[in-house]
C-alpha cells in the first residue's frame, strides 16, 4: 500500500492549498512539479480546472500534455531563475 497520495494531500491541506484549488479560475504555481507529490497536485489542480505553471530544475521530465498547463525551469533555492 502507499502512502503517497495521502502525503501530498496531508502536505496540501497544511500548506493551505486545498482553498485555493477549490476556487474556480485559479492559476496555481506548484515547484517541484516533476516530483511524486508535485505531480499530483498538478494533476488534482488541472482536474479541477484550473491553468498550473509547474516549476522544474528539469523541465524535461515534466511530460504532462494538457492546454493548461505551462511548464518552466526554475530552482527554488536560486533567486535568479525565475527573473524574466
Amino acid at each position: 500500500m502507499t502512502f503517497r497520495p495521502f502525503l501530498a494531500l496531508f502536505l496540501a491541506t497544511s500548506l493551505g492549498c486545498t482553498a485555493a484549488l477549490a476556487q474556480s479560475n485559479q492559476t496555481i504555481v506548484v515547484y517541484g512539479a516533476s516530483g511524486n507529490i508535485g505531480g499530483l497536485i498538478v494533476n488534482e489542480a488541472l482536474e479541477r480546472g484550473h491553468a498550473v505553471i509547474g516549476v522544474s530544475r528539469s523541465p524535461d521530465r515534466l511530460t504532462v500534455e494538457h492546454a493548461n498547463f505551462t511548464p518552466v525551469q526554475g530552482d527554488v533555492t536560486d533567486v535568479e531563475s525565475f527573473t524574466a
